[in-house]
Order: structure tokens, then sequence, then C-alpha cells
């Protein structure tokens, strides 16, 4: 084993998640470009993980080691939420009925509900749709079998990354599920077409 690509590649992949959070907590102007570097971080970080050994185990040792880490960071942030749940919150400021709505318990239930279920289960489905379409497209340009495979193999759970990341940061509910499923329409129709 390579230790000097995998020390840095886990310090990368460490950065990359590091950089996510920082753009998590603090939105601004450069907000887009700061979850883009993150990714890139990462990106960097398995590829130098690709060096250790042979590319397929190295990169799948980085990409384990990268949603250890985001599950840790996850789990870190929100422990709060489950040690402060009795705490009633401060009343909200009466505005509309809508701004009201949002803040009671059942308005946060349902928007954290509806945050999961966008990024994990339907998430994954659409991830999956979208992965099939690719590997049909790559079939078209007269990619072979295997490599297609591989190819879409990797790139499902990158999809899945990257729309339940998108699904937790975006906190309007109707643009993100109006967007998400628009893809899951286009990635079906070219199923149905190619078929």
């Amino acid at each position: 084993m390579k230790m000097f690509p995998a020390f840095f590649g886990t310090m990368s992949i460490a950065l990359g998640v590091g950089v996510l959070r920082f753009a998590w907590r603090r939105k601004n102007r450069m907000h887009s470009l700061i979850i883009l570097g993150g990714w890139m971080i990462i990106l960097g970080g398995l590829f130098l993980w690709g060096q250790v050994g042979s590319a397929d185990w190295g990169i799948a040792l980085g990409t384990l080691l990268f949603i250890c880490l985001a599950m840790i960071l996850l789990g870190f942030n929100a422990w709060p939420a489950f040690v402060n749940r009795d705490r009633k919150p401060p009343p909200a400021p009466r505005t509309n009925e809508s701004q009201i709505s949002d803040q009671t318990p059942r308005g946060v239930c349902a928007k954290h509900l509806s945050a999961f279920f966008l990024a994990a289960p339907i998430g994954g489905g659409i991830a999956i749709i979208l992965t099939l379409s690719v590997f049909e497209l790559l079939q078209t340009f007269g990619v072979e079998t295997a490599n297609g495979i591989v190819t879409t193999f990797f790139l499902t759970p990158f999809l899945w990354t990257t729309i339940a990341t998108w699904m937790v940061i975006d906190t309007t509910i109707a643009r993100k599920t109006t967007l998400l499923f628009c893809f899951a329409a286009l990635s079906a129709l070219h199923l149905a077409w190619v078929q």
C-alpha cells in the first residue's frame, strides 16, 4: 500500500467535508463556489486514493471513508437537536399564517420529513433512473457494456450524494421537488424511447 496517497487523500476528503460544512452554515455570495470547491477537493482526495493499490479498490476505500466522515459530521451536528428536543422554541413573530405554520412543531417536522424522503428514497430512486439513462446513452455512443456498467456503478452514488446534498441545502420545497421530478421524467422518457 502506498501510504502517501492514502494520507493526502484522507486529508483532502476531510478538508472537502469541512468546506461543505462551512458552506452549509454560512450562506453568502460565494456559497455555490464554496460548495463546488468542496466537492472538487473531495474528488481530488478520491483520485489520490485511486493511486493506492488498484484503482477500483482505492476509490472504494476513499468513498467509504468519505461516507463515514460525512455520517460523523452529520451526527455531530444533529446531536444538539436530540439533546434539546424538550426545550420549547422561542415564540415566532406574528407576520403571516404561512410563516407561523412553518415554525410550529408540525411544520418543522413536515419540513424535515420532506427533506428526508426527497434526499433518501426518492433521491436514490431518481439517481438510479438517471444512471440507467446515462448507461443507455453510453451504449448509443458505442461504449462497451463492461465499461458502461463500471461507469454507471461509480456514477450512481455520486448522483445520489449530489441530490441528497441539494435536497438538504435548498429550503424551497416546491422548487427542489419540481426540478427533481423534471429530471426523473426526462430520464424516464429517454429510457422509454430507447426501449
